[in-house]
């Protein structure tokens, strides 16, 4: 699928892999190839990431995004941590461009 390169105030050197996409499921996975600690390759090994977008058909509408991700590593808890972060200001700025 190919590397990209993203970056981010906080975050430099964050090198991710589109392992695949499926556009009729709206789900993709990646991987994270080079990050910063504690998802540095010194610490972080096999990392896969998964994230999907369901309609929400109730209501108002609107989209639930499910991303979750998996790998091995000295500490765990930091990994997690970091990857909530993550996904909680990339999730809150996807909002924000979707509001506008």
């Amino acid at each position: 699928m190919g590397t990209r390169e993203v970056g981010w105030q906080k975050l430099r050197d964050f090198h991710e892999t589109l392992l695949s996409l499926d556009d009729d499921k709206r789900e993709l996975t990646y991987s994270i190839d080079k990050g910063p600690s504690p998802v540095s390759p010194n610490e972080v090994s096999n990392y896969e990431g998964y994230v999907r977008v369901h309609p929400v058909t109730e209501g108002d509408g609107g989209t639930f995004v499910e991303w979750y991700s998996q790998w091995k590593g000295n500490n765990d808890e930091a990994a997690a941590e970091f990857c909530h972060d993550i996904y909680a200001g990339l999730l809150e700025q996807l909002k924000k461009t979707l509001q506008q």
